[in-house]
C-alpha cells in the first residue's frame, strides 16, 4: 500500500487519478464479492471454536433423543436418536415434539404442561404412554412409554430463545 501510495504521489495528479479510480474499483470489487461470499456461507470471518464441535459429537452420541427449537417451534437441530425415535428419514420428515406426539391426547397435554413451564423459564418433565411407537405406522409394534423432557437454553444477547427437548423410550 505504501509503495502503491508513493508511486500515485509521483506520478501526478493527472496520470495518477486514473490508476486511483482503478484501484479503488478493483478493492470494492473485492469487498462486494467477499460480502456475497461470506452471506451463502463460502468465507467464514471466525471459525467455529472447538467447544462447539465437542458439544455436538457429545449430543450425537447420546442414546436419547435431543431437539433444539425456538420458541417459533421452528427446529435448530436434532439429532440422529431423534430422528429414529420419530421414524425420520431426512430435515423435512422432523416434527417437533408436539407434533410427533399430536395422535395421543394424554402426551399433548403433558407436552401442553411442558411448554407451559419452558414460558415461565423452568425445566420441565413427563412420562407419557402411547398406544404404538411414535415412529411407526397405525398397527405396528406395541404399547411404549416416553419420558419428554424440556428445559430452556440460555443463549447470546443477540441470538434467538431456544428449548432443548429430550426425549426417551422408557418401555424396559
Amino acid at each position: 500500500i505504501v509503495v502503491v501510495s508513493i508511486g500515485l504521489m509521483l506520478a501526478g495528479r493527472t496520470r495518477g487519478e486514473p490508476f486511483l479510480l482503478g484501484l479503488l474499483g478493483i478493492l470494492a470489487v473485492i469487498g462486494v464479492v467477499t460480502l456475497f461470499a461470506s452471506a451463502i456461507g463460502l468465507v467464514r470471518f471466525s471459525g467455529r471454536g472447538q467447544g462447539e464441535d465437542v458439544a455436538k459429537s457429545f449430543v450425537d452420541t447420546l442414546q436419547e433423543g435431543v431437539l433444539l427449537a425456538d420458541r417459533d417451534g421452528r427446529i435448530v437441530y436434532a439429532n440422529r436418536a431423534y430422528a429414529d425415535l420419530v421414524g425420520a428419514t431426512g430435515e423435512r420428515d422432523l416434527h417437533t415434539v408436539d407434533r410427533a406426539f399430536s395422535g395421543n391426547p394424554d402426551a399433548t397435554e403433558a407436552i401442553y404442561r411442558i411448554a407451559q413451564d419452558l414460558r415461565e423459564g423452568r425445566a420441565a418433565e413427563e412420562e407419557v404412554r402411547m398406544p404404538a411407537p411414535i415412529g411407526a405406522r397405525r398397527g405396528e409394534g406395541g404399547a411404549r412409554w416416553y419420558r419428554i423432557s424440556a428445559r430452556p437454553v440460555a443463549s447470546g444477547p443477540r441470538s434467538r430463545p431456544l428449548a432443548a427437548w429430550r426425549v426417551a423410550d422408557i418401555t424396559r
